[in-house]
C-alpha cells in the first residue's frame, strides 16, 4: 500500500525544466528505482491535483480495519448529533415498546394538560427511566469516540426532548 501511496505521489508531480526536485525527493525518501517516462528514465512531467487521489486512497483505509471505531466514516458535529438522536429515538421506541403499562404510548402522546394527576405521575416516572437509558447508551456509545463536553452536550440535547 506504501508503493501504491507512493507512485500516486510521483504520478502527480509537475516537472517543468525535465529536474524534478519532488520526483528525486519521493524516489530518495522511499528508495525507488528511477522511472522510465516517455521523456526518458527518471523525467515525470504531469499535471494532476494530488488532493483527491490521496484522499481517495486514505480513505480506503476506514474500510480495512476490523476495529469499528476506526472503520467507521468521519463525522463532523451534526453528523453526530443527528446520529446521536436516531439513537435516542430507538431507545425511547423500547422503552414504549417494553413497558409494564401497555397504554402508556397513548399517555406519552397525549398533551400533558388533557392527563389527570395519576397519568402525570406515569408518564413522568417513564420519562425519568428514558432519559436515564437513553443517557447510559448514549454514554457507552460515545465516551471514547469524543470528548466529555460533546458527549455531555448530546446527551442533554437528546433527553430534552422526551
Amino acid at each position: 500500500m506504501q508503493t501504491a501511496l507512493v507512485e500516486q505521489l510521483i504520478d502527480c508531480t509537475y516537472d517543468i525544466n525535465e529536474n524534478n526536485p519532488g520526483h528525486e525527493i519521493l524516489r530518495i525518501l522511499f528508495g525507488l528505482p528511477e522511472l522510465p517516462t516517455s521523456r526518458g528514465t527518471g523525467t515525470i512531467v504531469r499535471t494532476v491535483c494530488i488532493n483527491g487521489r490521496v484522499g481517495r486512497i486514505l480513505s480506503t483505509f476506514t474500510l480495512l480495519d476490523a476495529d469499528s471505531i476506526l472503520s467507521s466514516p468521519e463525522m463532523d458535529d451534526k453528523e453526530l448529533f443527528n446520529e446521536a438522536y436516531v439513537k435516542a429515538n430507538k431507545v425511547l421506541e423500547i422503552a414504549l415498546d417494553t413497558h409494564d403499562n401497555p397504554v402508556i404510548r397513548d399517555l406519552y402522546s397525549k398533551p400533558e394538560d388533557t392527563l389527570n394527576m395519576q397519568e402525570q405521575l406515569i408518564v413522568n416516572r417513564f420519562r425519568e427511566r428514558a432519559k436515564s437509558e437513553i443517557a447510559k447508551t448514549l454514554k457507552a456509545d460515545y465516551e471514547n469516540l469524543i470528548d466529555e463536553k460533546s458527549l455531555y452536550t448530546i446527551i442533554n440535547n437528546s433527553v430534552s426532548v422526551i
